[in-house]
């Protein structure tokens, strides 16, 4: 009999482990695409299945990746931390014959900052990192935009020279890293190309899609660069670490922020490629200070933190 009950305990121990980690794994299964589904889509999923391939880029990604699911870890250990304090403080008043009338309230304060602080830094920690995963992307996508169009510039065919090879590939770059840029504030800036680009995405999001493409989505997607908050560094808010505006507005507001944080150099030669530097601007309290530095950049006066990514392929080869 006591070897029975033996394996029975030991089985239930293991049931307990199973179902236990199972748990803990969705939780972080969850945590890890809740952050992510407002920075991807479709498109982007499709652009980094062939961003692969290369393979300084796909490892790059996966270490980004992993980062992002500890930091995913990190915030779900938080709350199950949380979550235990909270069920033992509620057993032991249970317990307990008399409270001391305040004490409840007192400890929730102490807590409760220690708590935010840390969370709020988890979630900036998050969006930097996404970024950084979007940087990755971003470097390949310019690199791929520079081996086309750079053996045009070398042959001076078409009239294109090199500022129109950057300017392509600057593009190509922030409408990569457009889902990270914050959406809720007034930015200014952009190009001929980039006002048509701006102009397609706002139409895309828009409710009439064939009324608003051409010169009038030009015309509405650089009204709505001006709707946003005022562009001063003192409106850090939590909820602006997200987006909070229409898709339309979202669109042209990210795009034209994420043009004016980019720069590229572009790199010729035996390989071809660009050097991407990416000014991710810092909106949640306290850790924008902390992380960032203050700079202007499209208009908005705030603090920045650059992320660099190069990619480079063979140079194509002369007929």
């Amino acid at each position: 009999m006591s070897e029975v009950s033996r394996t029975s305990r030991v089985t239930r121990h293991l049931l307990s482990w199973m179902v236990s980690g199972t748990i803990h794994i969705l939780g972080i299964a969850i945590i890890s695409i809740v952050f992510a589904i407002p920075y991807l889509d479709f498109q982007l999923v499709g652009w980094y299945k062939a961003g692969f391939e290369h393979a300084d880029t796909a490892r790059a990604t996966l270490i980004d990746i992993g980062l992002h699911i500890g930091l995913a870890t990190c915030l779900w250990a938080m709350l199950v931390i949380l979550f235990k304090f909270a069920n033992e403080r509620r057993r032991s008043l249970k317990r307990s014959i008399k409270v001391a009338r305040g004490t409840i309230m007192t400890e929730t304060l102490i807590i409760l900052v220690p708590f935010l602080l840390l969370t709020s830094g988890l979630a900036q920690l998050t969006i930097l990192n996404i970024a950084g995963i979007l940087g990755n992307l971003a470097a390949y996508q310019s690199a791929r935009v520079a081996w086309v169009w750079q053996p045009e510039a070398d042959a001076g065919r078409r009239g294109v020279g090199g500022g129109t090879v950057a300017e392509k590939a600057r593009i190509a770059a922030a409408a990569t890293y457009a889902p990270a840029a914050p959406s809720s504030y007034a930015v200014s800036g952009g190009s001929p190309d980039l006002n048509r680009l701006r102009g397609t995405m706002f139409a895309y999001f828009g409710p009439s899609k064939a009324n608003n493409m051409g010169g009038a989505g030009i015309g509405q997607s650089s009204a709505a660069l001006g709707g946003g908050t005022g562009a001063d560094h003192i409106d850090l808010y939590y909820n602006y670490g997200w987006d909070v505006d229409s898709f339309p507005d979202r669109a042209a507001r990210k795009l034209t922020m994420a043009y004016e944080a980019t720069s590229v150099q572009i790199i010729s030669g035996g390989n071809v490629g660009a050097r991407v530097v990416y000014q991710q601007n810092m909106v949640f309290p306290w850790f924008a200070y902390i992380w960032g530095t203050q700079q202007t950049i499209g208009g908005r006066n705030g603090w920045y933190t650059p992320i660099t990514r190069t990619c480079t392929f063979p140079a194509q080869v002369g007929l």
